[in-house]
C-alpha cells in the first residue's frame, strides 16, 4: 500500500519510499506534504487491519546541514502530533540530522563503559588474571560494542573510542595516564581500534562486490561509485574507501572492482594495514626522547613474555621501569611547574643523574635491595650496554628476580622521597 505513493526520494536510478527491517519501518520523503501523505496511508492501513503504532517511539528527523526547522515542519499520525528530533537511534546506530556520527561515538563509549564496569568486577575477583586474559575478554565483550556498525561510520573520527581503549590498556598495565601511547601498544602488541574498523570496512566492501543478488545495498554502492566519477570532489563512503585502498597500494583492485579470491585478498589487506602501522609505531618510538628507556629496550612490536607473570606486584614493577612510569628524577623532573633541566635531575646522595641505571645498578642507597637479584655480570662489570641487554632478556628465569629488584628499589625510593619531603 505504501509503495503505491507517488512521492519519495530519488537517488539516481533508485526511488525510495520506505525502509523495512524486522519490526522497524522508516517512511522517507523529500517534502513536508509527501511525508504526511505517507503517514496518512500508514494510519489508514493500520486502522483497517487493527494494528496499533506506538506514537511515543515514532519520531521525525529532518535531515539538513544546519539552521532551525521551519514552523511548517510538523506532522501527525492520525490525531497524534509526532515529535521532531535531531538524533534518532535506528537499528542500533544514532543517526543525526546533519549526518554526523559524533553522537553515536559518544553513546557507544557510554555503553562500553557500563559493560566494562561489570568486567572490572570480574578482574577484581580474579586477581590471577594476567593482561593477555584481560585483553581477550575486552575483545570478546567490549570491542563488539565499540565497533558496532563501524562498516558504515568507521571512516569518521572516533577519538573518544581510542581514548577509552587506551585508558583500559593503561589500567591493566598500571602505568600513568601520561605514558606515551606507542609504548602501551608496543608492550602489549595490540593495534589501535581504528585498524580493526578499517578491516571491517574492507570486508564489507568485499561482501558487496562479491554478492550475486541485486540488493538495495549493492544498488546504492554502485550509485555512489557513479557519483564519485561524476563529482570527483564529493566526499562519500565510497570516495573514502577508494582513498583507503590507494593508501595501502591496492588502488588497482578498486579500478577493476573485481576480486578473484576474496579470502586471500582480505589477508593481504590485513597485512598491509599492520605493516603500515608498525612503521608508524617504530617512527613514533624513535621520535621520543633519548632519556626514555623504552626507546632502547623495545625493538620489536609484540606482547612481552614477562607480562604473563602471575605475581602482579613484580610484573607491574618491571612495566613501570620499562615504560618510564616511575618516580625516579629522570622522569619526575619533566613534570609540571617544578620541571628540571636534565643536568639538575640528580640523586640527592650521589649527585649524579638519577636515571634507571643509576638507581638499579649504581646508587649505594639500594645495596641491600640488590642482593640476590642482580646477575653476576652487572655486579662485577656494570655498564649501560649490559643493563639494556638485561631488560630486553625474555628468559623466564630472570623475571622474578628482575621484578623483585624493581619492586624493592621503587618502594624504597618512594619511601625515601616521602621522608625528604617531610
Amino acid at each position: 500500500m505504501l509503495n503505491e505513493d507517488e512521492d519519495g526520494i530519488p537517488i539516481f536510478n533508485l526511488f525510495i519510499r520506505l525502509l523495512m527491517y524486522a519490526d522497524d519501518m522508516v517512511i522517507v520523503n523529500k517534502t513536508i506534504e509527501g511525508l504526511q501523505v505517507g503517514l496518512n496511508n500508514l494510519h489508514s492501513y493500520c486502522t483497517k487491519w487493527g494494528i496499533t503504532v506506538n506514537t511515543r517511539k515514532t519520531k521525525i528527523v529532518v535531515f539538513r546541514k544546519g539552521g532551525r526547522i521551519s514552523k511548517a515542519c510538523s506532522w501527525h499520525y492520525g490525531e497524534t502530533p509526532l515529535e521532531v528530533v535531531s538524533i534518532f537511534k535506528y537499528l542500533g546506530l544514532f543517526i543525526s540530522a546533519g549526518g554526523s556520527f559524533s553522537h553515536h561515538v559518544k553513546e557507544t563509549v557510554n555503553s562500553a563503559k557500563r559493560a566494562l564496569f561489570g568486567l572490572t568486577k570480574i578482574f577484581a575477583k580474579k586477581t590471577e588474571m594476567v593482561p593477555r586474559m584481560k585483553i581477550d575478554l575486552f575483545k570478546s565483550m567490549i570491542t563488539p560494542i565499540l565497533l558496532y556498525g563501524s562498516e558504515v561510520w568507521g571512516f569518521c573520527r572516533a577519538d573518544p573510542i581510542e581514548r577509552f581503549y587506551l585508558s583500559f590498556l593503561k589500567s591493566i598495565l598500571c602505568v600513568k595516564k601520561s605514558t606515551p601511547n606507542c609504548f602501551v601498544y608496543g608492550e602489549l602488541g595490540v593495534y589501535p581500534l581504528y585498524i580493526e574498523r578499517q578491516i571491517r570496512i574492507f570486508k564489507f566492501w568485499v561482501k558487496i562486490i562479491k554478492s550475486k543478488d541485486n540488493s538495495f545495498i549493492k544498488q546504492m554502492y554502485y550509485e555512489l561509485v557513479a557519483c564519485s566519477i561524476i563529482y570527483p570532489n564529493s566526499k562519500t563512503w565510497v570516495t573514502l574507501l577508494k582513498e583507503m585502498l590507494c593508501k595501502y597500494g591496492l588502488g588497482y583492485y578498486w579500478a577493476n572492482q573485481f576480486l578473484i579470491n576474496p579470502a586471500i585478498f582480505v589477508n593481504v589487506f590485513k597485512q598491509r594495514v599492520h605493516d603500515v602501522h608498525l612503521q608508524e609505531w617504530r617512527a613514533e618510538v624513535d621520535e621520543t626522547s633519548n632519556l626514555r628507556l623504552y626507546k632502547h629496550v623495545k625493538l620489536d612490536f609484540g606482547f612481552e613474555s614477562y607480562l604473563c607473570m602471575y605475581n602482579s606486584s613484580l610484573r607491574v614493577s618491571i612495566t613501570r621501569l620499562r615504560l618510564s612510569s616511575h618516580l625516579f628524577l629522570i622522569e619526575r623532573g619533566r613534570w609540571g611547574r617544578n620541571r628540571l633541566e636534565y643536568k639538575d635531575r640528580v640523586c640527592t646522595l650521589c649527585k649524579t643523574i638519577e636515571d634507571e641505571f643509576h638507581c638499579l645498578i649504581e646508587c649505594p642507597r639500594y645495596i641491600k635491595e640488590r642482593k640476590g637479584c642482580l646477575p653476576e655480570i652487572l655486579r662485577k662489570r656494570p655498564s649501560m650496554y649490559e643493563f639494556i641487554k638485561y631488560l630486553k632478556c625474555d628468559n623466564e628465569n630472570y623475571f622474578d628476580k628482575m621484578g623483585l629488584l624493581c619492586f624493592k628499589i621503587m618502594k624504597k625510593h618512594r619511601d625515601t622521597e616521602i621522608l625528604i619531603e617531610v
